[in-house]
């Protein structure tokens, strides 16, 4: 089973470096790994060159796109995998065993994709000498998805006035935000589509998908700037009936300013897309659900 993970960036030389290497110590080794640069002026196209000759499974290209999704549709083209993941540029993976854990999950069950959860860091390491140490979240009634995921650490820490407040970590970076995706069990097809149109969604860089559903589902929507990848989710879940598969453990890190929660206008216009998504896909109270799909965020920055 080889995996495809694709990587999109343009001047992206500042943290490429993280998620190439959190690729290249994944103990899975079946993967290739692609790089669409968008014309980088950074040196990024250096650092990949470089790169590449000690990393064989890495193959890059740099060219003019138009835009973020459109270069992902470049990458799932040149993928040669039977599995597509998407990997920002700026994030990264929790631990090693990440690869491990989808492979698994592929191979034991029926399905067509795959998803888990994910944490926003802050966009610097405050323990950068402990970059071996990952946590796991999961929902209290859940038993650890597998034995050999380390336990992440929390400190308590001052916050000023003699005020202390315990703080959690992974790989040494500050967890803003915990985005555990399901709390209680396995939900099933029909327990789904009542989430999805309450605006739920997987998170869509823990999405997994086979190549062959992303083909047939004929790519990534080029019209929209921020929120292809909730119209694509809709998609694979209500056009193309894809089956999927929950893993109740955090496997991606994403760093905190991104292109969909970088600024109050990517915020709203991100708003706008989604409701346009909503009644596209003829939602019964598109407002009610866009209203809950940001509601429902908010427990993400105190679950522990």
């Amino acid at each position: 089973m080889l995996f495809s993970i694709i990587t999109v960036t343009r001047n992206g030389a500042k943290t490429l470096m993280r998620a190439l290497d959190s690729v290249a110590q994944q103990t899975f080794q079946d993967y290739e790994h692609l790089v669409i640069d968008g014309c980088s002026t950074d040196g990024t196209v250096e650092l990949l060159h470089r790169y590449a000759l000690q990393h064989p499974r890495l193959r890059y290209i740099s060219e003019p796109d138009r835009g973020v999704y459109d270069a992902i549709n470049k990458g799932i083209h040149m993928a040669q995998g039977e599995i597509i993941a998407l990997l920002h540029a700026d994030d990264f993976y929790a631990d090693a065993y990440v690869l491990q854990r989808y492979a698994r999950a592929f191979e034991a069950h029926p399905v067509d994709a795959v998803y888990s959860d994910l944490v926003y860091v802050g966009n610097s390491p405050i323990f950068p000498e402990k970059p071996d140490i990952v946590i796991r979240y999961l929902p209290r009634r859940m038993r650890p998805a597998l034995p050999y995921q380390s336990l992440g650490f929390s400190l308590t820490m001052p916050i000023g006035s003699g005020s202390r407040r315990k703080r959690h970590f992974i790989q040494g970076y500050p967890i803003i935000r915990n985005w555990v995706t399901h709390r209680l069990s396995q939900p099933d097809t029909s327990q789904l589509l009542r989430l999805l149109h309450r605006g739920w969604m997987p998170p869509h860089p823990t999405l997994l998908v086979k190549r062959d559903v992303l083909q047939r589902a004929q790519g990534y929507r080029t019209d929209k700037k921020i929120s292809s990848d909730y119209e694509m989710i809709l998609r694979l879940f209500l056009q193309e009936h894809i089956r999927t598969r929950y893993l109740p453990v955090t496997t991606y890190c994403m760093t905190i300013g991104g292109l969909s929660n970088g600024s109050w206008k990517n915020i709203l216009l991100k708003s706008r897309e989604d409701l346009q998504i909503m009644k596209q896909y003829h939602f019964q109270h598109p407002l009610l659900s866009l209203v809950w799909k940001n509601i429902s965020k908010i427990p993400q920055f105190f679950y522990r």
